[in-house]
């Protein structure tokens, strides 16, 4: 395990160091996306997750649509069907 001193010592090395990154846009940066949100660009090819997304979206909506329709009469009754084992066997147990 490190020992805790040379951690104290890194941290306190690192908090004292000093960035001289230049953090500046490119020049004409703020033109082109300024220019880009103007013109309302898109890509001509959609993005295949927002594709995707929305076709299996509306494909889970089709299929609860179909199980609820198929299963209108359940909800109706207020789920009070009485279901033995014996009427879910359909033939004689071997």
């Amino acid at each position: 395990m490190p020992n805790p001193d040379h951690w104290e010592k890194l941290s306190d090395c690192a908090r004292a160091a000093e960035d001289h990154r230049d953090l500046s846009a490119p020049f004409g940066f703020s033109t082109r996306v300024a220019a880009l949100w103007a013109a309302g660009a898109r890509p001509l090819v959609p993005n295949m997750w927002e594709w995707m997304s929305v076709r299996s979206v509306a494909v889970a909506l089709g299929v609860m649509a179909l199980t609820l329709a198929f299963n209108s009469d359940l909800f109706s009754r207020g789920f009070s069907i009485e279901v033995s084992v014996i009427d879910t066997i359909d033939g004689p147990i071997l």
